[in-house]
C-alpha cells in the first residue's frame, strides 16, 4: 500500500437500502450532515451488534476503496465487504475504525486487487461493551471507487489546514458581534516527480472533480493511530496548474476542504 497520498473518485452507487433504520439513501449524497440513523441495535455480543447496509450499481462498475465516513453514536468497531453480485456472498474483506479523540470517526477498507461488482453488502458492527448496551449510528457518508496513489508520493512541506467558519464585528460599544460557526479541516500537498502515465491519469481526475464534487483523499493509509485524522472528505480548493519538471516529470501542487 505505501505511505503516500491515495485520492479516490467516487463512483455512482444508484441507490442504498438496509436491515433496519431511516434515512439510508442519504449516504449517497456528499453533504455528512444529511445522515443515516441505524435505530436501536440490540446489545448483545460483537457478532450480533451490527447493521447491514446494501449498495446497488446501474452496470458492473471496478472497486478497490470504499469508505464510510462521519460516524457518530456508538463508535463503530469494523466493517465487513461482501460481493453480492452473484448467487452467494463473497467476503472481500475488513477494516476497523482507529477511534478518534472527538468524534465524527471514519473506516476505509483498501482491497488488494480491483474487484467488478453490481452490488455490495457492507455490515457495520459496534464496538464490543460490557456489560452489553443498545446501540445507536449515525453514518453521514458511504462512498467506494478506484484509488490513485502515485509511485514517488508527496514531496515534503505539506501539511493540515483549519479553517474557521465563524465571523467578529466589532460594534460601536467597543465589544464584540460573534457568529462563532464551525472549525474544519483540509490539507494542502505537492505530488512532485509524476511520471507521464501518472499526469495525464491525474488530470482527468481533477477535470472530472472540479471545485465542486467531493471525494476522499488519505495521508497515509496505514492502519496505525492517527488513522482517522488522516483521512478527509472534501473538495479541491481552487485548481493549480501543473509544473513540468523536465520531459517526463511533472509537479503539482493541491488544497482541499473537508466538510464539516
Amino acid at each position: 500500500m505505501g505511505r503516500g497520498i491515495i485520492i479516490m473518485e467516487p463512483r455512482r452507487i444508484s441507490r442504498a437500502t438496509s436491515d433496519r433504520g431511516t434515512g439510508v439513501d442519504r449516504l449517497l449524497t456528499p453533504n455528512p450532515k444529511e445522515a443515516f440513523d441505524s435505530g436501536r441495535i440490540a446489545g448483545g455480543d460483537q457478532a450480533s451488534a451490527y447493521v447491514d447496509l446494501f449498495f446497488f450499481f446501474d452496470t458492473p462498475t471496478n472497486i478497490d476503496t470504499f469508505y464510510l465516513g462521519y460516524i457518530y453514536g456508538s463508535n463503530a468497531a469494523r466493517i465487513q465487504l461482501y460481493d453480492r453480485s452473484g448467487s452467494s456472498a463473497d467476503y472481500l474483506g475488513q477494516a476497523d475504525m482507529m477511534f478518534p479523540d472527538t468524534p465524527p470517526g471514519h473506516i476505509v477498507l483498501f482491497l488488494d486487487q480491483p474487484r467488478t461488482v453490481t452490488f455490495i453488502n457492507v455490515r457495520v458492527f459496534t464496538a464490543q461493551m460490557q456489560p452489553a448496551v443498545d446501540a445507536v449510528l449515525s453514518i453521514g457518508v458511504a462512498a467506494t471507487g478506484l484509488r490513485f496513489q502515485t509511485e514517488y508520493g508527496e514531496e515534503r512541506g505539506g501539511g493540515g489546514l483549519i479553517e474557521d467558519t465563524g465571523s467578529v464585528e466589532r460594534l460601536f460599544g467597543g465589544g464584540f458581534g460573534i457568529d462563532e460557526g464551525v472549525a474544519t479541516t483540509g490539507y494542502q500537498w505537492s505530488f512532485g516527480d509524476l511520471q507521464n502515465a501518472e499526469r495525464r491519469q491525474l488530470y482527468q481526475i481533477v477535470k472530472r472533480l472540479r471545485t465542486t464534487r467531493s471525494f476522499l483523499m488519505v495521508e497515509e493509509p496505514s492502519q496505525t493511530e492517527g488513522l482517522n485524522e488522516r483521512i478527509h472528505w472534501g473538495m479541491l480548493r481552487g485548481l493549480e496548474v501543473y509544473e513540468r519538471i523536465n520531459p517526463r516529470d511533472t509537479k503539482w501542487s493541491f488544497k482541499m476542504h473537508d466538510w464539516g
